[in-house]
């Protein structure tokens, strides 16, 4: 059997570190010809990356991106496309995301540009950089994963209310353009929702958010008790990319260890 991604070419947003790079790695592992990934600042972060996907014999390309650009979606499928020398993407992953701890303020003291920033990152980046890849995606086979969290389907804690938000609106968005697209464009459109898994988002949260905010986060009332690893949920968003996967439409995948307190629905 030939490897799952073979001849296929990739784009993970926030590839430089946490859930990204385990992404990234997978994809090029399980035989993908080119990974493009994006980052925000850390180069040498990205650069690293870059040099572990190519030493899977995958072409790679690190494009430094602002999540809050408005033309982020041209910016990153361009860079992609003229960086892998392809004019096919076959699997977007909208991976990046603020979800650091100077984002996230209790509701009733946010500010217009933090909420701005959250839903501009969270929300309006996936949708335009998935409007950018869609002209260079194959008309049968290609798959968008948009990575989501737990705190879309529940009555989150302050100060996560509005991430939380975020990422539910990620989740319509995610519902509505599979149903849009699927039948003309032969494409999948998926999420993800991860739980508390061992990031340095998670870490930043765990070392300055309100104790009372974090003090659930390090079980999250997990079957195991414990985080995930970045690899595990890798594993998960490389299955729903694969041909395996093609019934699977418009579905907020659970990646989170069994959590009790995911509200379904």
């Amino acid at each position: 059997m030939p490897p799952a991604f073979e001849n296929k070419y990739a784009i993970a947003t926030g590839g430089s570190r946490g859930i990204g790079v385990s992404i990234a790695l997978l994809l090029a592992e399980r035989g993908a010809k080119g990974v493009a990934i994006t980052y925000s600042s850390n180069k040498a972060a990205a650069d690293d990356t870059v040099a572990k996907i190519k030493a899977h014999g995958t072409d790679a390309v690190a494009i430094r991106a602002n999540i809050l650009d408005v033309d982020i979606g041209d910016t990153i499928v361009n860079a992609a496309l003229i960086g892998l020398k392809t004019n096919t993407i076959h699997i977007l992953i909208n991976n990046a995301a603020l979800a650091t701890s100077e984002h996230l303020l209790p509701i009733l003291q946010t500010t217009v540009e933090n909420f701005d920033n959250l839903f501009h990152a969270n929300v309006r980046a996936p949708i335009f950089t998935t409007r950018a890849a869609l002209p260079y995606m194959p008309i049968k086979g290609g798959r968008i994963i948009n990575v989501s969290s737990v705190t879309a389907k529940e009555a989150a804690d302050e100060p996560g209310i509005l991430y939380g938000d975020s990422k539910a609106a990620l989740n319509s968005i995610t519902r509505s353009m599979a149903s849009a697209l699927a039948a003309e464009k032969g494409i999948t459109i998926n999420s993800i929702s991860v739980g508390p898994t061992k990031t340095p988002a998670v870490e930043d949260a765990l070392a300055n958010l309100p104790k009372e905010f974090t003090k659930g986060l390090k079980i999250y009332a997990t079957a195991e008790k414990r985080l995930a690893e970045p690899e595990e949920i890798a594993a998960i968003v490389a299955f729903v990319a694969s041909e395996d996967a093609r019934w699977m439409n418009g579905a907020s995948v659970p990646a989170n260890g069994g959590a009790i307190l995911l509200a379904e629905g």
